[in-house]
């Protein structure tokens, strides 16, 4: 068959050709923009505690200060119940003795005896020192007793001299063991007096005194002479305090 071209028409595509070699790759493009930061991860588990460094090297040891001197502190010494009182104005004079409210306490130490019924004698330990002027109260607590009969009795006075400056209320037993209160003052032979016993007995005095400078005592002797003696023991007591 013969085709006869009549006029312009375009004819059906023919066949793809053959695909051609592959062209060279063509320059990096520009680079784009920096997009939006993302959203924050989940935190991560936290790791293990790690292993404790080795222990530094000791400092030296400081130098020691010097010591200061020694303050006034309080006397050494003292027991359960005693108190700390001053023996003279001196600074830090100070002792320990038993809390007996302000008195001081003069205590027998031996048994005494006599069998007279000259005058009263001074008893070996019941006496103190006074100090000219000062006014004191004073009690005496005596023990006694007839070493063997009931016939001695008892004479006491409570004296500094021969001067009057007090007077002692005495309390006690009378020889038919009747109960008695006697009062003298406190001029030197001025005597109570007691009834005796083997068995022994206590008597009273209660005193007030102002003192001479001189020695305040317990005097004391038979009322009646016996061959066997009166005894104060030891234990009495005499104690005195100033009226300040």
């Amino acid at each position: 068959m013969t085709w006869v071209r009549k006029g312009n028409i375009k004819g059906p595509p023919g066949e793809n050709g053959a695909l051609g070699a592959m062209g060279s790759p063509g320059p990096q493009g520009i680079q784009g923009v920096k997009g939006d930061t993302g959203a924050q991860g989940i935190q991560g588990v936290k790791g293990d505690t790690g292993t404790q460094g080795i222990q530094g090297v000791k400092g030296d040891t400081g130098t020691q200060g010097i010591q200061g001197p020694a303050g006034p502190g309080l006397v050494t010494g003292g027991t359960t119940g005693q108190i700390l009182s001053k023996k003279s104005n001196t600074d830090y004079d100070t002792q320990w003795g038993p809390n007996t409210g302000g008195w001081t306490i003069v205590r027998k130490s031996v048994d005494e005896s006599v069998a007279s019924n000259a005058t009263a004698q001074d008893d070996d330990n019941l006496q103190f020192p006074t100090v000219a002027g000062v006014a004191y109260e004073i009690e005496l607590l005596v023990i006694y007793a007839n070493a063997g009969g009931a016939k001695g009795d008892i004479k006491c006075e409570l004296s500094e001299d021969a001067t009057a400056r007090g007077s002692t209320m005495w309390i006690g037993l009378s020889t038919t063991d009747a109960a008695q209160m006697l009062t003298t003052t406190d001029v030197g032979g001025i005597s109570a007096t007691f009834g005796t016993a083997v068995a022994k007995r206590v008597a009273r005095g209660l005193a007030h005194h102002v003192g001479g400078g001189g020695l305040f005592k317990f005097r004391w002797a038979q009322n009646t002479s016996d061959a066997q003696p009166t005894v104060v023991y030891a234990g009495s007591v005499l104690r005195y305090r100033q009226i300040t």
